[in-house]
C-alpha cells in the first residue's frame, strides 16, 4: 500500500478474518467449487420470500414499475437468520 503523500512508504495489512454469506455454497471454499465446477447457484425465488403472484407481469421487457416477469435469482439459504442491524 502507498501513503496519500507520494512517499511510497508500504505498510503491512493482515486479514484476520471475515464471514460469507453466498449464493449456493456455505462458505468460501464451497462457493470456489461451485465457480470452478461451473454450476449454477440461480434457482427460483420461494414463496415464503414474498408472493410472487403479486408482482408477476408476463411480458419481458415491459416498463412496469413494480413488476417482474421473471423470479430467478441468487439466493442465500436461511435468509431469515440474516441480521441486518450491523449494516445499518
Amino acid at each position: 500500500m502507498r501513503k496519500a503523500n507520494g512517499q511510497g512508504e508500504r505498510r503491512n495489512v493482515a486479514v484476520i478474518g471475515y464471514g460469507t454469506r453466498l449464493p449456493g455454497a456455505t462458505g468460501r471454499d464451497a462457493f470456489w467449487r461451485l465457480l470452478s465446477e461451473r454450476r449454477c447457484a440461480i434457482s427460483e425465488i420461494p414463496s415464503d420470500r414474498f408472493p410472487k403472484s403479486a408482482f408477476y407481469h408476463p411480458h419481458a421487457g415491459s416498463d412496469v414499475p413494480g413488476r417482474s416477469y421473471t423470479f430467478a435469482a441468487g439466493l442465500i439459504d436461511n435468509v431469515w437468520d440474516f441480521d441486518p442491524d450491523p449494516f445499518g
